[in-house]
């Protein structure tokens, strides 16, 4: 046969079927982040940009969350009439004789300083 006879079983379109061209989905670039978001001012009063996460705001982001979850009691103010009263332990306590010292600390007996 013909080489027309030879499709002429294939499933195909009516010629009445008018063809458009199909159009690829246009992606949508996501909206720019303003200028002065998106920048810090360096010296010289530049606008530079500046990567999130720098290990300096990851240290100060782990030292907020430290503080956070510290359980802190909360320990009420001391009354002004108290304020000016030595304590009854503070009194000597705090002065230790070189010997007391030592005895105490025997570590700083072995170094010379």
């Amino acid at each position: 046969g013909e080489p027309d006879d030879e499709f002429a079983d294939e499933p195909g379109s009516p010629g009445s079927v008018i063809h458009h061209p199909v159009e690829e989905e246009r992606t949508e670039s996501p909206p720019a982040i303003p200028e002065r978001i998106a920048t810090i001012k360096a010296s010289g009063a530049k606008l530079k940009t500046r990567k999130s996460n720098t290990p300096s705001d990851l240290a100060a982001m782990r030292e907020a969350r430290r503080q956070v979850s510290r359980e802190v009691p909360n320990v009420p103010p001391i009354p002004e009439k108290h304020r000016n009263r030595m304590s009854r332990d503070m009194g000597t306590e705090g002065v230790l004789e070189q010997d007391e010292f030592i005895a105490r600390h025997p570590s700083f007996k072995n170094r010379s300083l």
